[in-house]
């Protein structure tokens, strides 16, 4: 799905010379145009106009080696706060966090991340088939994810990144109780090459095909057969 771009209106520069310049001209509205300062002159500044929405986006999965996987189910993603909504969240030079009041994301990170993994599975050749969380076919294998940051670190403003941790439990449920096989840490990060919330989302897309990729990679190369099941023993019932 592809979304309208909407561009910045103003760069940081730009931004606070206006704002000063308001409260120059204008000293009789020094309290009103104070407050539109802090509210409006940054560099995450938006106009009126509704924002755009993205989807992630990930690359496409390169293979990888490792035993045959027969089927594994995904399981809608957990995701930290704050990056558990729908707005971009960036970290800025102060320490201090914030979340982008007009561009962000058309669906919950949670689904989005748990659609891309599921792709990704399916693209690596390992896994015979995949599905993803409310079907009604039992599934051997469960792979239930968190998604530990997704912010925009702008910490320095002149090489902004996009920054996506994510942690991966696999769980193999042939036998009666489930055993966790592995628990998978995955990480990407990608410049932001330009202003503007378009490719603020393109580099989250490329974050977090690296993250998925290198958690899938992280996975054991070769699963244990499944346990044999023990005989059941039916003792005789006595007749009389």
């Amino acid at each position: 799905m592809t979304a309208t771009p909407m561009k910045r209106s103003a760069s940081l520069l730009s931004a606070t010379t206006l704002c000063v310049t308001s409260l120059v001209v204008k000293p009789a509205c020094v309290s009103l145009l104070a407050f539109a300062t802090l509210q409006g002159c940054s560099m995450f500044s938006r106009s009126s106009v509704p924002g755009a929405k993205f989807l992630i986006d990930p690359p496409a999965m390169t293979p990888v080696e490792g035993a045959k996987i027969e089927n594994i189910l995904v399981r809608r993603f957990s995701v930290v706060p704050p990056a558990n909504g729908l707005t971009f969240v960036y970290l800025l030079a102060d320490g201090s966090w914030r979340t982008d009041e007009y561009n962000g994301w058309i669906a919950d990170p949670a689904d989005m991340f748990s659609d891309a993994l599921a792709t990704a599975l399916t693209e690596c050749g390992r896994v015979g088939m995949v599905g993803v969380e409310g079907v009604t076919v039992r599934f051997d294998f469960v792979a239930e994810g968190v998604v530990e940051n997704l912010y925009a670190d702008y910490s320095d403003p002149s090489k902004p990144t996009a920054n996506v941790d994510i942690r991966i439990y696999l769980l193999d449920r042939r036998n009666t109780m489930p055993r966790l096989v592995a628990s998978v840490h995955g990480s990407g990060t990608a410049p932001i090459v330009a202003d503007g919330a378009p490719e603020v989302a393109k580099a989250f897309s490329v974050a977090a095909g690296a993250a998925i990729a290198q958690a899938i990679e992280a996975m054991p190369k070769d699963i244990a057969p499944a346990e044999p099941k023990s005989p059941v023993h039916v003792q005789p019932q006595k007749v009389g």
